[in-house]
């Protein structure tokens, strides 16, 4: 005869087990400054003192000073199949920056959160000696909170390369950005 007993000790037994076998993300203090990606294709001088998400298995750098919903820096490779995951559609090392840029921006609006969004730049742009596109946008939640992002991109025969800047419009975007072109000048493919 099963009990409630008995019921509630096997419910509690596949609940720890279940939580025990989900990826743990944890935030550590970045205390070096040249941090390189779980995959090793590149490496990157960021700020010391942010925090780092660590545990997760993509190939992302992914940091933040005072919280991912007031800043963030997020420095990426993806390969060509799984370049724009909204849009379905994979990227090509030979892509034009205008296709690049057109692809990104599309990417971008393909999120609710940026239904209003607007261009601020869209030019040619080196990143370590790669040629890309820097993308600025503005957009702002449902709450009314204006944000900023700031995107430089890149293609090689390893996919497509974005190193990503996103804070508040005010105070915040215009505090970090230095530290953030800091970060895209010190990027190096391994």
């Amino acid at each position: 005869m099963i009990t409630n007993r008995y019921i509630m000790v096997l419910l509690l037994i596949v609940t720890t087990l279940m939580i025990g076998a989900c990826a743990q993300v944890t935030w550590v203090k970045v205390d070096k400054p040249t941090i390189t990606s779980s995959d090793k294709t590149f490496s990157a001088e960021v700020p010391t003192g942010w925090v780092q998400k660590v545990g997760e298995t993509d190939q992302a750098i992914y940091i933040t000073r005072d919280g991912p919903l007031i800043e963030f820096v997020e420095l990426e490779h993806a390969d060509h199949e799984h370049a724009f995951p909204e849009l379905g559609k994979a990227s090509q090392p030979d892509l034009l920056g205008s296709e690049l840029a057109d692809l990104l921006l599309a990417e971008l609006r393909s999120d609710e959160v940026m239904e209003h969004l607007e261009v601020i730049e869209n030019a040619p742009a080196d990143i370590s000696g790669n040629p890309g596109i820097v993308v600025q946008v503005k957009f702002r939640t449902d709450f009314g909170l204006q944000y900023e992002r700031r995107i430089y991109a890149f293609l090689n025969q390893e996919g497509l390369f974005t190193l990503t800047y996103q804070a508040p419009s005010l105070h915040y975007f215009p505090l970090y950005a230095d530290q953030f072109e800091a970060t895209v000048a010190s990027f190096q493919l391994k």
